[in-house]
């Protein structure tokens, strides 16, 4: 679905032209829109996406909609919004099979981030993930 779409559907057709994002009122309980992606999340990347909306909590999302970071560049954006938000409890995505590798490795991984270790990080990170 576009965004167009997405926006239309949650004003119920009127028009947009002159609406932002902060006039949207997100309903968590259905599908996440690209609206709502703009409004209630601080971060960039699905997976920290996944995280935040978890940790606030925002919203519940079903088996087939969890993201994980699978690279290097995931992981960063992870990180940094756990570097803004040292209160997120990370073992609350312990319920979802994809997160378990990585969250019981997770102290390794942050070790291996702030050491610099890119390479082998990004290695460790496709490992647990396949």
């Amino acid at each position: 679905m576009s965004s167009f779409n997405d926006f239309c559907n949650i004003l119920g057709g009127q028009n947009i032209r002159n609406v932002s994002y902060n006039d949207v009122e997100c309903n968590h309980s259905t599908k996440i829109t690209t609206f709502c992606t703009k409004k209630c999340f601080s971060t960039d990347g699905s997976s920290a996406k996944f995280i935040e909306g978890i940790c606030k909590p925002i919203t519940n999302f079903s088996d087939s909609s969890v993201n994980i970071p699978y690279d290097l560049d995931d992981f960063n954006r992870c990180m940094k919004l756990l570097i803004k938000n040292p209160n997120y409890d990370l073992r609350k995505l312990l319920v979802y099979p994809k997160w378990k590798p990585l969250i019981t490795n997770w102290t390794k991984l942050t070790e291996m981030y702030h050491d610099g270790m890119k390479e082998s990080l990004d290695k460790k990170i496709r490992e647990l993930t396949r």
